[in-house]
């Protein structure tokens, strides 16, 4: 059930990119209360690992974060101060949103390992390369730059959401099943008995 609200909020969320239209005036409301929708996932999530228990508190920086930018949106501004907004923000918002895509897909990739399905932690993986490169790009973004780099922009953020919303729907096809949680229940009890056996005998040693 994590995977699929997941899936539905990342789909909907529309401030996942920090260029996004979403970033101006009412439009910050969606990916506010979208947001709520990927928090409410990731609580849902929070049992499987580190990484995607991190997400949690990411998240509500995230939605902390447009919160914060509401005043500076939906008021009369000058034309001088909305720049400089748009320019500190969009720095603000790059680095947030690479933590969220980095621990999400981390985390993802850890899950996938431990149920052992090599196809989505194949994606994962690339997801985090793809993570490194398109944030990279993005923060160079916050100078100024001819017209073919925000076309080339626009097609890496189509390609890498598509890809990211792919990476998502595969682990609520194949991993959120009925009975999964008490797979994953048992796998651990199991590993934290092998762990207490292990110390015991050398206690015993």
């Amino acid at each position: 059930m994590g995977f699929g609200i997941l899936f539905f909020g990342y789909m909907t969320m529309l401030g996942v990119f920090p260029d996004l239209f979403v970033y101006h005036r009412y439009m910050i409301f969606i990916p506010i209360v979208t947001g709520l929708l990927i928090f409410a996932a990731f609580f849902k999530l929070r049992g499987y690992n580190i990484y995607l228990k991190l997400m949690m508190p990411i998240t509500v920086v995230y939605i902390l974060m447009l919160v914060g930018f509401v005043p500076f949106l939906i008021g009369e501004q000058t034309e001088e101060f909305l720049y400089t907004f748009l320019f500190v923000s969009k720095i603000i918002r790059t680095f947030v949103l690479f933590l969220f895509h980095y621990f999400m897909f981390k985390g993802i990739y850890t899950l996938a390992i431990d149920v052992g399905s090599l196809r989505i932690s194949r994606s994962a993986k690339s997801s985090l390369a793809f993570t490194y490169i398109y944030f990279g790009l993005s923060i160079i973004g916050v100078f100024e730059f001819e017209v073919w780099y925000y076309i080339m922009m626009i097609l890496l953020s189509v390609v890498y959401f598509m890809k990211n919303l792919g990476c998502i729907y595969h682990c609520f096809l194949q991993i959120t099943y009925e009975g999964h949680d008490e797979t994953m229940t048992a796998k651990r009890e199991a590993k934290i008995a092998a762990k207490a056996k292990v110390k015991s005998e050398k206690e015993n040693k």
